[in-house]
């Protein structure tokens, strides 16, 4: 499914972006300012560039592979290097007291080293108070690095943007700018795929930034469009979902899942009719979807005015003492109320684990006065999940409900 909605599933194509910037820093002497830096660079560089433009870390090596190819394999791929060398990077020592740059298998040795073999140009950042490098304290395949330009960057809370963005305004030469083609839709997919790694985790703002890159690059792509209006709709932005889903319609007519997706929008303002017209386009084309049937028959009950219809059936009877039954069942909507128990039937034996159904389908019985059917919902619920609050605090509600109408008939 390509629902918006936070219970979606989506899938990922499993591509991968090389980096454009990689960081190296040393773990024991500036790990929190390759954090720091890490972040105005992202910032900046990923919703041009995609995920994964700015490398950092040894973690981000996945399990099972050989660091250094893999170190290698990114740094070769990288159109600069960024040294972070603080007070300690020149004088680290190993567990045996030998110092670590001395080694081969030191991690930043292996990383600059890399880029200076392959004419990958490397900026030393010098941190806060680092001194600046000497050919004599490097050895052999690091030598060259003390003569390369450097830039200092000063960690100090007032300092330290006015330094992060003069960096980055000193790393744009170095990257080539895209040179997109409107129709690249293979160059579209990465960006859309890099979308979904930053959807995945939240942050919907950078999600947003390469669905655009996507769409840029293939105009066309309805999925791309769609799954923007999730990523706004996960933001309550829910003008722009709408716009987003309305232009995937339109790409693709038979793409059902934005459907899906302006029908929850559509309940959520207000819009029942058009909800439940989206809806059932939707269940036309997946008529074994229970969620489909569960949010049609939410919008189905959303549409029954229980407490009017009741006011409204008390002050007839005070007057005329009976009531015109075709003029009340276009007043309640009674319609509707028979639809939403009929949808909520069809999730429930769709999927008899369903515990906001049978949550719902209590609502409905509630607000129709069947209280008792109310409170086996209620419980049906429970059974599911114990800890469900909102059937808990249903189900008591509608035993006082009971018991006032017990009270009345008595």
């Amino acid at each position: 499914m390509e629902r918006a909605k936070l219970r979606a599933k989506f899938q990922l194509s499993g591509a991968a972006f090389m980096s454009k910037i990689f960081i190296s820093y040393r773990r024991h002497d500036s790990r929190p300012v390759a954090t720091l830096i890490y972040d105005p660079l992202a910032r900046h560089f990923e919703p041009e560039f995609g995920a994964g433009a700015v490398f950092m870390d040894v973690h981000g090596i996945p399990l099972g592979v050989n660091f250094r190819a893999y170190l290698n394999e990114q740094v070769a791929s990288a159109e600069l290097l960024l040294a972070l060398i603080a007070d300690r990077w020149l004088t680290a020592v190993d567990e045996h007291g030998a110092r670590r740059l001395d080694s081969p298998n030191d991690f930043v040795r292996i990383e600059i080293e890399e880029a200076l073999k392959r004419g990958v140009p490397v900026v030393p950042v010098y941190v806060d108070d680092a001194k600046f490098l000497r050919e004599a304290e490097l050895p052999d395949g690091l030598k060259e690095l003390a003569w390369m330009n450097g830039f200092q960057l000063r960690t100090d809370a007032r300092y330290f943007a006015a330094d992060a963005a003069r960096l980055i305004a000193g790393l744009e030469p170095h990257l080539a700018p895209s040179q997109p083609v409107a129709d690249d839709k293979a160059h579209a997919k990465k960006y859309f795929d890099s979308g979904e790694v930053h959807r995945k985790k939240g942050d919907y703002d950078r999600a947003i930034a390469d669905y655009d890159q996507a769409i840029r690059l293939d105009p066309e792509c309805a999925k791309a469009y769609n799954y923007r209006g999730g990523a706004y709709q996960a933001k309550l932005d829910f003008d722009r979902a709408l716009t987003d889903y309305d232009e995937a319609i339109r790409l693709e007519p038979e793409y059902t899942a934005p459907r899906y997706n302006r029908g929850f929008i559509y309940q959520q303002k207000g819009e029942y009719d058009r909800a439940v017209a989206d809806y059932d386009r939707f269940i036309s084309h997946d008529p074994k979807d229970a969620e489909a049937y569960y949010e049609r028959g939410v919008t189905y009950s959303k549409k029954c005015d229980y407490d009017r219809h009741n006011r409204w059936i008390a002050a007839a009877c005070d007057q005329a003492g009976s009531l015109d039954p075709e003029t009340m069942q276009a007043y309640t909507g009674r319609g509707d109320y028979d639809r939403a128990i009929a949808d909520l039937d069809q999730a429930i034996r769709l999927d008899p684990k369903y515990a906001n159904a049978y949550c719902a389908r209590g609502t409905v019985y509630e607000g129709n006065g069947n209280y008792d059917l109310a409170i086996a919902d209620y419980d049906s619920a429970l059974a599911i999940d114990p800890y469900y609050k909102l059937a808990a605090i249903s189900r008591r509600i509608a035993e006082k409900k009971r018991a006032g109408q017990n009270k009345k008939k008595g």
